[in-house]
């Protein structure tokens, strides 16, 4: 090879590969305990009764179990009517759900002598509500003649 190019002629030109290359696999991996069916269902089952468990547990836990009305008076029926009204609902009260602008509006409705309602809650179960009362007043007018 003198420095020269050389050219070899073949019968035919090649364009392309001759023989296609195989794409590579996927390959999944798998992770294999050795369950049967049934151990699996086995398992759920166990599992979702202990997130039922947990679930009745936290719900039992934030449940409203006392009321505490701090009021001048009318303290008793104040207390009745917010127990009906917390028990009126198909799903147990509780401290995280509960919606102060109806049981206030509700409260209001029943006693029109409540000026104003304060809602505090005490963890994990007593709701404390501070009512203050609309003083009574006694306006006199007379004409003279």
């Amino acid at each position: 090879m003198n420095g020269q190019r050389r050219v070899v002629r073949t019968a035919r030109g090649v364009y392309g590969r001759s023989v296609p290359l195989a794409s590579p696999s996927k390959r999944r991996v798998r992770f294999e305990f050795g369950w049967t069916v049934s151990q699996r269902l086995r398992r759920l089952a166990i599992l979702l009764v202990v997130a039922g468990v947990l679930a009745g547990a936290g719900i039992w836990l934030v449940s409203v179990r006392s009321v505490q009305v701090r009021a001048a008076d009318q303290q008793d029926t104040i207390t009745k009517d917010i127990w009906q009204h917390l028990n009126d609902g198909w799903w147990p009260a509780n401290l995280v759900t509960l919606d102060e602008a109806a049981l206030e509006s509700a409260i209001r409705e029943v006693h029109p002598v409540v000026k104003d309602l304060q809602f505090k809650r005490q963890w994990p179960s007593t709701l404390v509500v501070t009512a203050e009362l609309k003083s009574p007043q006694l306006v006199w007018y007379s004409e003279v003649n």
